[in-house]
């Protein structure tokens, strides 16, 4: 039990709280107004890529464990950030703090519940980690463990190492598997545990940029209706409403900024948001238009357009 707790504790020290609605089409990385979302705690966002990859590589250090880990992070940030990303990078660490205690006592009251079965088969899935098998060895073997178990000693597991979600996120958010060896889920709830195909039949939905509110939703509950358990069509349900009500809030929240937006910001808006409906151009030049159309405005005005069209985190994914 203490070794399994410490992988786990361990695997922790390298999560960071995200908090936000999961994407419809989270595989983009910009939204539909062409603005380019942040992944990450709020401290490293705007900070250049060779200053990122240092953070990176402080929580992707599995040799660094706890306050070694922190007091690591600690001295990268106050060398490098500025007063108000370093306030920023305290106030995470005291957040993180507390959830990560959180998660343990958590973890450690299920722990202590597990059946025999469930028990031996969570041990048999932390020593995946470290056996030198390759991730697809790693998940075929997993799913051998899982099969050997009840309904309701699988469970057992899932609740025991909740997914990404439920959980607290991963500071390394590149990872799709934890230290237990568990693949991590990235999408609404309804599509976790689906095969490959089904999936890509939703993504291409989800990503359909000519279908927009009633006919998005149409076809996806089509699709939902004719490919899902009952089970995970009422899920997708449950989705829909969360999802409807965060989108008319969303809009709500747009179109009150909007009207405020001074003359220049305004323009900018238009034409930024005009990128994306922009079928003929790659990604890369609708970036670079993005950001010659930016730097065109003063400081207030960029604020402006930043504060309309919110990073990942703080708005849903549009239709």
């Amino acid at each position: 039990m203490t070794s399994l707790k410490l992988v786990i504790i361990f695997a922790a020290l390298v999560a960071v709280s995200l908090a936000g609605v999961v994407r419809r089409d989270a595989t983009d990385d910009d939204d539909d107004s062409g603005e380019e979302k942040h992944h990450g705690p709020a401290f490293l966002e705007g900070l250049d890529a060779a200053t990122k990859d240092k953070f990176k590589a402080i929580f992707r250090d599995r040799s660094l464990k706890g306050d070694a880990k922190d007091a690591a992070l600690l001295n990268l940030a106050s060398s490098v950030l500025t007063p108000e990303k370093l306030a920023q990078f305290k106030t995470h660490q005291v957040e993180w703090t507390k959830k990560r205690e959180q998660w343990k006592a958590d973890y450690d009251a299920k722990y202590a519940k597990l059946s025999p079965n469930a028990k031996k088969a969570a041990d048999q899935m932390k020593a995946l980690w470290g056996s030198g098998l390759d991730r697809a060895a790693r998940k075929a073997k997993k799913e051998e463990i899982l099969k050997s178990l009840t309904d309701a000693e699988r469970k057992e597991i899932e609740a025991l190492r909740p997914h990404r979600g439920n959980n607290r996120s991963r500071r390394d958010a590149t990872d799709d598997e934890d230290d237990s060896g568990e693949e991590k889920h990235h999408g609404p709830a309804f599509m976790q545990g689906l095969d490959d195909a089904t999936k890509a039949k939703f993504k291409a939905i989800f990503r359909d940029h000519s279908l927009k509110g009633d006919a998005k939703d149409a076809a996806l509950l089509k699709l939902a209706t004719s490919v899902l358990t009952p089970e995970k069509l009422a899920q997708f349900k449950t989705h829909q409403v969360e999802w409807k009500k965060k989108r008319e809030q969303w809009k709500a929240d747009y179109d009150a900024k909007y009207a405020k937006l001074s003359p220049n910001a305004k323009k900018a808006a238009d034409e930024i948001k005009g990128l994306w409906e922009k079928d003929g151009m790659d990604r890369a030049a609708k970036k670079a238009k993005k950001e010659e159309i930016l730097k065109s405005l003063t400081e207030a005005e960029r604020k402006e357009v930043q504060d309309l069209f919110p990073h990942r985190g703080k708005k849903p994914s549009r239709n």
